[in-house]
């Protein structure tokens, strides 16, 4: 069980800290391309770390640099500054215009590139990171549910169709009903078996045009196939060959409509 908590706790944190560096980036590459920083750190809490930081990317502006007569940012291809009005409000190298300015002010400067290119590797890393820890965790609580059979190994693979279905489980109860399915379809519900000894599986069953239906008791490897007719009165299985435990109940759609069932362990 501490296993379980310390998986819990380090997929908690790395998705935390993965949510955190996507905002954190976000945010000052937005204000870099004169995009509102907060507005994008709330897309990406309301919605999640991927699907914001993809929606970011699309829709951002291009990169806006301050214009070298006021300071207004603009884009880095503008001809005019929309602010002040002056021509070529931002030079590039070879332009003509960096002996104008301050060292600190030049476009393009060099030290600016490379301070972005080392927090944008930062970021990059560190999210990598999280991403990876996150991933470990989640396969960690996998495994432990797994190996402690707190999970059904039982892949239900549905290839089938269905029309008007509802189901409902609840308090050891199935009841599931609908009106036409392919014969690949088949549906599935778990249920509690406390004493095997004494204990049957209760089914109602209720359909129409087909004869019968395929029902299919599983339990770590072990199953029992029945063939089950609509009938006003209530059938009844036996579980004597499995144990006290979860038991999956399968029923296959062999052409029948129409059905209404409830199944249970009494």
């Amino acid at each position: 069980m501490a296993a379980m908590v310390v998986c819990i706790v380090l997929l908690i944190l790395a998705a935390l800290i993965f949510t955190l560096l996507i905002a954190g980036w976000v945010y000052l590459d937005a204000k870099e391309h004169g995009e509102r920083g907060w507005m994008w750190v709330c897309i990406i809490l309301l919605s999640s770390p991927i699907l914001g930081g993809l929606i970011y990317l699309i829709a951002r502006r291009e990169e806006r640099l301050p214009c070298r007569f006021c300071g207004w940012m603009v884009n880095k291809n503008a001809n005019y500054c929309e602010h002040c009005g002056q021509k070529d409000p931002v030079c590039e190298e070879g332009s003509g215009y960096l002996q104008d300015l301050p060292a600190e002010e030049l476009c393009g400067d060099l030290a600016r590139k490379q301070k972005r290119k080392k927090r944008n590797l930062c970021f990059l890393t560190a999210t990598l990171l999280s991403a990876a820890v996150m991933i470990a965790g989640l396969v960690g609580v996998i495994l432990f549910a797994v190996n402690s059979g707190g999970m059904d190994t039982d892949l239900d693979w549905n290839t089938g169709w269905v029309m008007m279905n509802v189901e409902k489980s609840w308090d050891n109860v199935w009841t599931f009903r609908y009106n036409k399915a392919s014969e690949n379809y088949h549906t599935s519900a778990t249920l509690e078996l406390n004493d095997p000894q004494t204990e049957r599986l209760a089914v109602d069953l209720h359909f129409e045009q087909g004869e019968e239906m395929r029902v299919l008791i599983i339990q770590n490897g072990v199953e029992s196939e029945y063939f089950l007719q609509s009938s006003e009165q209530t059938q009844y299985l036996p579980l004597t060959e499995f144990t006290e435990g979860k038991i999956k109940v399968r029923f296959y759609n062999n052409g029948v409509e129409n059905v209404d069932a409830r199944v249970t362990v009494e």
